[in-house]
């Protein structure tokens, strides 16, 4: 599933060209870094408001540690907490491709099981413990965090940051204050912050940067009035540059900038905007729709040609555009963040909405066809291309839920209307079974009301659309407690859907196990959920494998079929650690199997130890800790701890 996954966004972008180097502000952020092989502190935060250098100071910093930096650019997008994870996690997989794949399989079930929700504990504790066997220092990279607003994002990264191994470092750029307890860790000294006031160059920084960096013929009086105006600022320091150099008269532009009352970053900007021909500056307004863009995403956007040279060019200027990545004649670019807002409030005030509308649906027509679906879809919504968002959805919905989460598909069904849909019966069958998982039975009934789908119609859908739809009504049957009704459903469901239809056929395996099951009949649940163990383990989906064979361990446990229980149950451990699920809460409740098949051995001893792991690791998931629990209670009793057993309950 990594092909889902942008690699852009979490590509170390390359450094510009005649950068000036902050020496001083280099010196703070390696002063005490690190003794030994470990990190003194293990956050360092560059807050500033936009054009003050945070992400050009960060990239400048990290490049003597080659191999060991990860990077993952940030966008509004990034506020879905699946999306959010699966990208940070990718990132470092950038370097260590074997990181995190307990927390990837939580993630993705989060969208296509019945996990749901969960704490941050739960999710990230195998992916700390994966990076507590990094042998040497390792930094990450958030840029941009200012963009992050959701809380649920915000409560993971603070325990993510208090628990991270002592070789890890995390660098932080962002606008605003992140509301983390930040007091806490200064007085603990664990962080690194480098604030405005830092990133403001002074007089002498500012005259070097005008005169030796960019050249410039400037009196000692102009290069105090350029420095008052911008206060130190080097965005507003570097637009004054680019249009000192292309001015006939520089005293009359230092004259009208130390006398005008316009703020200082909108006076400069129309001045370099001014300075660009007209065609390119129709291009600008036209890409500004864009977060990142490269020259052939650039042509087709405008119907025009030689994109490429326009942004070479820019980007030499370090104005307007920044390189993001370069992939030969495919660079990738994106504005600088107040030149963006500059373009997009003139785009506003130059094109009609219908226009604007038109440039999002050809972007989403770029990105559908070079296969980056999430980005299509965001231009298409963009656009109010609903019947095209809803064709991308149908013909990829597994990769985009593998790379986003299941959220950008729950808010797509938010927008999209029962008229559009009714074309698309299995977007239907995906938003019924979203609602059952995520919001209940009631949930899921009312999206089936709506979905105004008649017996005939129903009929005339593809079998294995049927098979969806079927799958859904055993589930609801079991939630009803009507196992007859259940089976019904469930034999309708095995006779659609087809052999290669894992994540349906899965499904239903395990819900036909478990409506035996709940009806007294082990014996008749065993070959369902022998099923999906082996479906889901030859489709590599581990962390459902592992689910399904501890129903299928705890079938043959009931059965009195021990052996074949244990050696089930000591093959699922074996695979946790193979696939790096081995701290997974589910795994705690094999953990737990596995002591109380010692227990009926009587080794109480193994089956103490045993049990003890297992609580110890399904901590975070409270009902698999409560069936742990359980199980305690029953070796407190052999143990002859009667009161033990009563604390346990």
């Amino acid at each position: 599933m990594e092909e889902s996954i942008l690699k852009i966004k979490i590509s170390l972008p390359p450094l510009e060209e005649h950068l000036y180097v902050r020496h001083d502000l280099l010196s703070v952020l390696d002063n005490n870094l690190y003794r030994e092989q470990s990190f003194t502190r293990n956050l360092t935060l560059l807050s500033a408001p936009a054009g003050y250098g945070k992400t050009t100071l960060a990239r400048m910093w990290l490049q003597q540690y080659s191999g060991r930096v990860a990077w993952f650019s940030l966008d509004h997008n990034d506020n879905q907490r699946e999306r959010f994870w699966m990208y940070l996690i990718y990132a470092i997989r950038q370097t260590f491709p074997n990181i995190g794949n307990g927390s990837l399989a939580l993630l993705r079930s989060l969208g296509m099981s019945q996990t749901g929700a969960c704490s941050a504990d739960y999710l990230l504790t195998p992916f700390l413990n994966d990076l507590f066997v990094l042998e040497d220092k390792f930094f990450l990279v958030l840029d941009d965090f200012h963009l992050i607003d959701t809380k649920e994002i915000q409560k993971d990264l603070v325990f993510f940051i208090e628990h991270l191994p002592q070789q890890f470092s995390l660098v932080v750029t962002t606008r605003s204050e992140p509301p983390w307890p930040l007091a806490r860790w200064r007085s603990r000294g664990t962080m690194q912050e480098i604030r405005q006031s830092d990133l403001r160059l002074g007089f002498q920084d500012s005259e070097k940067f005008l005169l030796r960096e960019k050249r410039l013929d400037l009196q000692a009086d102009q290069v105090e009035i350029l420095y008052r105006k911008t206060e130190g600022w080097i965005t507003g320091l570097q637009l004054a540059a680019f249009t000192l150099k292309r001015s006939s008269d520089i005293s009359r532009f230092v004259e009208r900038l130390a006398i005008t009352q316009r703020h200082i970053f909108h006076f400069l900007s129309q001045e370099v905007l001014e300075k660009i021909p007209e065609p390119a500056r129709d291009i600008l307004t036209d890409i500004s729709i864009l977060q990142r863009f490269c020259s052939s995403l650039c042509d087709y956007l405008c119907e025009r040609e030689h994109s490429g040279r326009l942004l070479q060019d820019l980007e030499k200027e370090n104005v307007f555009v920044m390189p993001v990545i370069h992939q030969g004649q495919d660079d990738w670019y994106r504005f600088h963040p107040l030149f963006a807002d500059l373009l997009a409030s003139n785009m506003r005030r130059k094109y009609s909405p219908a226009h604007i509308c038109r440039l999002h649906a050809r972007a989403g027509s770029w990105f559908y066809r070079r296969g980056e679906f999430s980005e299509a879809i965001r231009h298409f919504l963009l656009a109010g291309e609903n019947e095209q968002v809803a064709l991308v959805f149908n013909q990829h919905l597994e990769e985009i839920l593998h790379s986003e989460g299941p959220k950008s598909f729950v808010d797509c069904f938010s927008i999209l209307t029962e008229r559009v849909l009714l074309s698309y019966p299995r977007l239907k069958a995906y938003k019924a079974w979203f609602c059952l998982v995520h919001r209940g039975k009631d949930a899921a009934l009312e999206c089936l009301a709506s979905t105004k789908i008649t017996e005939q119609m129903k009929s005339e859908m593809p079998d294995d659309i049927q098979g969806m739809f079927s799958v859904i009504h055993t589930y609801l049957s079991i939630y009803e407690h009507d196992m007859k009704t259940a089976l019904i459903h469930a034999q309708q469901a095995w006779q659609k859907l087809k052999p290669g239809n894992s994540f349906w056929r899965t499904s239903i395996a395990v819900l036909s196990g478990d409506a035996r099951l709940f009806a007294s009949r082990p014996d008749a649940a065993l070959p369902y959920y022998r099923e999906a163990y082996q479906e889901n383990k030859e489709s590599e989906n581990f962390y459902l494998c592992l689910s399904a064979g501890f129903k299928l361990a705890t079938t043959y446990y009931y059965l009195g079929r021990l052996d074949k229980a244990e050696e089930l149950t000591r093959n699922l451990l074996k695979l946790a650690r193979r696939e790096g699920l081995a701290q997974v809460s589910r795994v705690g409740l094999i953990w737990t199997l596995l002591g109380e098949l010692m227990r009926e051995r009587g080794n109480l001893e193994e089956a103490a130890r045993c049990m003890q792991r297992g609580i110890m690791i399904s901590e975070p998931e409270k009902p698999s800790l409560a069936w742990n629990y359980l199980f305690r209670v029953r070796l407190a009793v052999s143990q002859g701890n009667i009161d033990e057993g009563f604390d346990y309950i």
